[in-house]
C-alpha cells in the first residue's frame, strides 16, 4: 500500500482519543516500523511520533508498574 493511501485511510477514521487519531505500528525488530512511522507522519503533516524505546527501558522485561506507569512521560505527546 502506498503511504498516501494509508494517510487517507488514517484521516478517514474519526478521532477516538479526544480529537486525536492514534496510529500504532507493530512488528518484529528490523521490519521497518520506524521507516513506516516516519513516512506516514510526514504524509500526515508531521504529527508527533512516540517510539517505545523512548518509554521502555530495554529488553529485560517490563519494569515494575511504579516505574513504567508513574513517570507519565508519555503525556507530553
Amino acid at each position: 500500500m502506498e503511504i498516501a493511501t494509508l494517510a487517507r485511510r488514517v484521516r478517514a477514521v474519526p478521532p477516538r482519543c479526544g480529537g486525536t487519531r492514534l496510529v500504532c505500528i507493530d512488528g518484529p525488530s528490523g521490519s521497518g516500523k520506524t521507516t513506516l512511522a516516519t513516512r506516514l507522519a510526514a504524509a500526515l503533516g508531521d504529527p508527533p511520533v512516540l517510539h517505545m524505546d523512548s518509554i521502555y527501558p530495554g529488553w529485560d522485561g517490563w519494569p515494575p508498574p511504579s516505574r513504567c506507569c508513574t513517570t507519565r512521560s508519555w503525556l507530553r505527546w
